[in-house]
């Protein structure tokens, strides 16, 4: 029903940051972790072999992530990072995608708690700031909803 969602939920983050200009309150951190959270869950499912339809909701996840990490590198000055970034998480991906299957399987199980230790630094984060600066709600009811969605399954 609603599942063309997960393919635009970081839209929104992407669109707020973008219109303020900043990504004051944001956790660099965060952003990598999910990256690589993704970037492992494309690996793994294409060495799988599986079809497209089960995983290309990560794809287009790992598109949004690399546009972000772009914003938060353009934003914090960093030319240098900001120019490597869309080279550099797909070269990841694709060096990944030649490791062996016991790599791929522990990198993808090793995702879940990466995934928890992303959010808990997101939080630290604004516990610190005292705001939540540029995040978005949008964005993040939208993952909460993807979850208990899976969940519910």
């Amino acid at each position: 029903m609603l599942s063309w969602l997960v393919y635009v939920c970081q839209i929104p983050q992407i669109g707020k940051i973008y219109n303020s200009g900043s990504i004051a309150g944001l956790s660099l951190a965060t952003f990598v972790l999910e990256t690589f959270c993704v970037i492992m869950n494309v690996s793994y499912n294409y060495v799988q072999g599986l079809p497209f339809s089960t995983w290309g909701e990560s794809f287009f996840i790992l598109l949004q992530l690399i546009i972000m990490l772009s914003q938060y590198f353009h934003y914090t000055s960093s030319k240098v990072l900001l120019l490597i970034t869309p080279v550099l998480v797909p070269s990841l991906t694709y060096v990944l995608t030649t490791l062996p299957h016991q790599y791929l399987a522990l990198g993808l199980t090793a995702s879940i708690p990466l995934m928890a230790l992303s959010k808990i630094l997101q939080i630290k984060s604004n516990f610190m700031n005292g705001h939540t600066g540029q995040l978005s709600f949008i964005t993040n009811l939208m993952n909460f909803l993807g979850c208990l969605a899976r969940y519910s399954r």
